[in-house]
């Protein structure tokens, strides 16, 4: 593995105070929607997409690129087949999850969401106090949208990422083509 200086993403926004330029985040989306774009393509779905799983790269210029890690609880996606095993970390696990329903590559879309909304807002989209608030939460799709920090492709963007029916969810693909309009 490459060296990655600039520690995992949560390190990084830590480091920042969680705030970051909106061109940055933006960057920072479009690289990871590319990246799980191709995992996706391969069949691989990742499961534990979350801040700490994703690595900085700085150049010697000081340009940011990010790498997908920890593929400890990927697994390769047969053709039309659904998983039904419960992984992932609380905050980034997507509704069917915690139902506890086979689920597909719709995971990972979910999981981007959060960090989607994090990189825009320096927070989580779920704030609860307990574990069965973060499940409630999740499962309604219920969380504030601070517009006045969230620009309206990435507004946009989330919304499609954080929508409870999985049916009615984002492909990679599609948010993909909302960062590039």
């Amino acid at each position: 593995m490459e060296l990655c200086s600039g520690g995992d993403l949560y390190n990084y926004l830590a480091d920042n105070s969680f705030k970051m330029p909106k061109d940055q985040a933006h960057r920072f989306m479009k690289q990871l929607l590319k990246g799980v774009k191709y995992l996706h393509s391969l069949g691989i779905m990742h499961r534990d997409l979350k801040l700490e799983n994703v690595m900085v790269q700085v150049n010697e210029e000081g340009k940011t690129c990010l790498k997908i890690a920890d593929f400890g609880l990927s697994t390769i996606l047969e053709c039309g087949k659904r998983i039904n095993e419960q992984v992932g970390t609380p905050y980034y696990n997507s509704p069917e999850l915690l139902r506890n329903e086979p689920y597909t590559f719709e995971v990972d879309v979910w999981s981007l969401g959060i960090i989607c909304f994090i990189l825009q807002t320096g927070m989580m989209p779920f704030n609860p106090n307990d574990d069965d608030e973060l499940r409630r939460g999740v499962l309604e799709a219920k969380f504030g949208m601070p517009t006045e920090m969230i620009g309206s492709k990435e507004e946009k963007l989330i919304k499609m990422m954080l929508t409870k029916k999985v049916a009615d969810r984002a492909k990679v693909e599609e948010c993909l083509e909302v960062l590039l309009e």
